[in-house]
C-alpha cells in the first residue's frame, strides 16, 4: 500500500526519524532536505532513508548524509572510491559541486547522474556499496513531483524511528494536564 503525503510531511517525518536514529539536529535537517529533494524528482527518498536508518541505526560510518554535507561544505568530492550506505542520498548534495557539466555517482553497474540545475537520472541500490563520483555531461530529467508516494513499510520504519523522539506518557504528566484524559472536550 502506498501513502500519499505532502512534500512538507515527508520532509518533517524524515527529520524526526533521523533524530530518532541518533543523528544530530544538523544531519537530521539534511536528511529531511535529501528525502524531499529525491522525492521531488520521482525517487523513493523515504525508502532510501528508511533503509539507511535500519542499516546504520546510530552509526555515522558510510552515512551519505554526513558525506554529502561534508563534501558540500568543502566544495569538492574526493577522488577514488568510498563505501556508502544508500548512496542515492548523496545526490541532493551534488548540484552545487557540478560546475558547467554534471556529476555521476557510479556503483557498478548502477549509475545515477545529477546536473547543476538539480536534474537527476538513474538509480542506485539501497545497500552499502563502493561508489565513485565522476564528471559527466549534463543531464535533463522530467517534471518535478509535488506529492510523496511512500510505501507502507518505509513509512512504518520512519515512524518507528520518529517515535523515539517522543517523551513517554507518565502518571505525573497526565495528572499535570497532559493529554485528554478520559474526556476529550475540545
Amino acid at each position: 500500500m502506498i501513502h500519499d503525503l505532502s512534500l512538507g510531511e515527508v520532509q518533517s517525518l524524515a527529520l524526526k526519524a533521523a533524530r530518532g536514529a541518533g543523528r544530530s539536529f544538523g544531519i537530521a535537517e539534511e536528511a529531511g532536505f535529501a528525502v524531499r529533494w529525491l522525492t521531488e524528482r520521482g525517487v523513493d527518498g523515504a525508502g532510501h532513508l528508511a533503509a539507511l536508518l535500519v542499516a546504520s541505526d546510530g552509526a555515522t560510518e558510510g552515512c551519505p548524509l554526513h558525506l554529502g554535507a561534508a563534501w558540500s561544505d568543502a566544495g569538492q568530492v574526493p577522488e577514488g572510491a568510498v563505501s556508502v550506505i544508500c548512496p542515492m542520498l548523496l545526490l541532493p548534495f551534488l548540484p552545487g559541486l557540478c560546475g558547467a557539466g554534471g556529476l555521476a555517482v557510479s556503483a557498478e553497474p548502477a549509475v545515477a547522474r545529477v546536473s547543476g540545475a538539480g536534474d537527476l537520472a538513474g538509480d542506485l541500490p539501497m545497500a552499502r556499496v563502493a561508489v565513485r563520483v565522476l564528471a559527466c555531461e549534463t543531464v535533463r530529467s522530467g517534471a518535478r513531483h509535488t506529492r510523496a508516494k511512500v510505501d507502507k513499510a518505509a513509512l512504518a520504519q520512519l515512524q518507528d524511528f520518529a517515535f523515539r523522539t517522543y517523551a513517554p506518557a507518565t502518571e505525573a504528566s497526565r495528572n499535570s494536564g497532559a493529554g485528554a484524559g478520559l474526556s476529550d472536550n475540545d
